[in-house]
């Protein structure tokens, strides 16, 4: 059989074997070189994601790829997660918080909000104002990694496509918006281990902190999604 698509490269399996392998189970997340002397560059998280291909790459298979990463987000007990977090380098990402699933409990208190698929996204409009963020991953969770202060966009504006690849549009605030970003940044190729310049471990953040999307970020925070220019195709980023 040959692949469903082409064009694509993608590690660290083929898009058919990662959907007859975790069709209907969690996939499992992938771990992130986090020492700059052992990154490779053809290291799923650190490539730039390739754009999805409505006229080669079939809802169907879409929507299998979708449901394989939200039960591993789930599972993992994120908040979010990209394509490349499960091995796929394709520009698909999803936010959502279901709290009474939430194993963190300082998350718990975040009001919830529905999953949400955005296939090829990109960002057309953001806040003039910037807000701090303890950030984590699910990639450095077996690597103990501390959280990373980066500064987010307080709100957002994106165009994108659906679980169905049709268009959409909307407006992100808030918890939202940074749970965005962050996984946008992984369709960048680029972690959070890769800009911040400030960590501390989850067991040293107060949970005011950890909770804090309201504080000013200081000019010189660096960017959760630092070196992107609004409105570009993620295709167009460069390291």
């Amino acid at each position: 059989m040959g692949s469903i698509f082409t064009g694509y490269q993608t590690r660290p399996l083929e898009v058919e074997e990662f959907l007859t392998k975790y069709r209907d189970q969690p996939a499992p997340i992938v771990a992130g070189e986090f020492d700059d002397t052992s990154k490779h560059e053809d290291h799923v998280l650190y490539q730039v994601a390739k754009p999805v291909d409505p006229t080669v790459m079939s809802r169907d298979t879409v929507q299998q790829i979708y449901r394989t990463m939200l039960r591993s987000m789930y599972e993992a007990g994120g908040l979010g997660i990209a394509a490349p977090q499960v091995g796929l380098s394709l520009q698909i990402c999803i936010i959502g918080h279901d709290p009474a699933r939430c194993p963190y409990e300082p998350y718990k208190t975040i009001p919830g909000f529905p999953d949400q698929v955005f296939i090829n996204p990109r960002i057309t409009a953001v806040s003039d104002k910037k807000i701090t963020f303890w950030a984590g991953c699910l990639s450095a969770i077996a690597a103990e990694v501390p959280f990373g202060q980066l500064a987010n966009y307080q709100w957002l504006e994106y165009e994108a496509l659906d679980e169905n690849l049709q268009p959409k549009k909307g407006r992100l605030d808030h918890f939202e918006s940074v749970i965005f970003q962050h996984e946008f940044d992984h369709l960048l190729g680029t972690l959070y281990t890769d800009r911040a310049k400030t960590y501390k471990k989850m067991g040293d953040l107060s949970q005011d902190e950890i909770l804090d999307i309201t504080t000013p970020a200081p000019a010189d925070m660096p960017m959760a999604i630092g070196g992107y220019q609004i409105g570009s195709a993620i295709e167009r980023f460069h390291h």
